[in-house]
C-alpha cells in the first residue's frame, strides 16, 4: 500500500508494524501525561478552593470586631461636630450614605423576639437608607412645562435677552415598508 511497505504475501512489512507500535505507545504516554496534568490542576484546585474557604471564614469571624474597632477610633479621633461634618461630606457623596450607617451610626441594639406557640412572621431584611442624590445643576435638571418656577430665565442676570433657539430641520419622512 504505502510506499512498498508490504512483504511479497500481502501483509505488512515489519518496519511498519515497528512504527504503529512505537505511535501507539507514544499515544498512550500523551495520554497519561494528560490524565496526570488534568489531576494534578484539579488537586491544586481543591487546596485553592480549601484555602479560600478558610479565609472567607477567617475574615466573616474577625469583621465584627475590626468595625466596631475603626468605629470606636473614628469616635476617640473626631469630636460630635467633626462626626457631623464628615457624616454630612459622606452623604453628599453617592454611595455615602451606607458609610454613615456602617461607620458614624450608634449600634443599634436588636431585641429578641418572644417565643410564642404561633409561628413567627417571616424576618423582614433592614436595608441601609438609600443615598442622598446629589444637587443637579439648573441646566441639567428636568423641566415641567406645567410648572412656571421650572422654567429657565427669560433674561440673563445682566438684564440682556436670551437669544431664541432657532428650530432644527425636520428629517424627511421615512417611506413606510411594503
Amino acid at each position: 500500500e504505502e510506499g512498498g511497505e508490504e512483504g511479497a504475501d500481502g501483509a505488512p512489512s515489519a518496519a511498519r508494524l515497528a512504527r504503529l507500535a512505537r505511535k501507539a505507545q507514544a499515544a498512550r504516554v500523551a495520554r497519561l501525561r494528560h490524565k496526570q496534568f488534568v489531576a494534578d490542576r484539579q488537586e491544586e484546585n481543591s487546596a485553592l478552593e480549601k484555602d479560600e474557604a478558610a479565609l472567607v471564614a477567617e475574615e466573616a469571624a474577625a469583621a465584627p470586631a475590626t468595625l466596631a474597632a475603626v468605629t470606636a477610633d473614628l469616635r476617640r479621633a473626631l469630636k460630635p461636630e467633626e462626626l457631623g461634618q464628615l457624616a454630612s461630606w459622606l452623604c453628599e457623596r453617592p454611595g455615602g450614605a451606607a458609610y454613615v450607617e456602617t461607620y458614624l451610626q450608634q449600634p443599634k441594639k436588636v431585641e429578641p423576639a418572644p417565643v410564642t406557640a404561633v409561628a413567627a412572621p417571616t424576618p423582614v431584611a433592614i436595608f441601609p437608607p438609600l443615598p442622598l442624590m446629589p444637587e443637579v445643576p439648573f441646566a441639567l435638571a428636568p423641566t415641567d412645562a406645567k410648572t412656571p418656577s421650572s422654567k429657565p430665565p427669560a433674561s440673563r442676570s445682566d438684564g440682556s435677552p436670551l437669544p431664541r433657539p432657532t428650530p432644527s430641520p425636520a428629517a424627511p419622512p421615512v417611506p413606510p415598508h411594503r
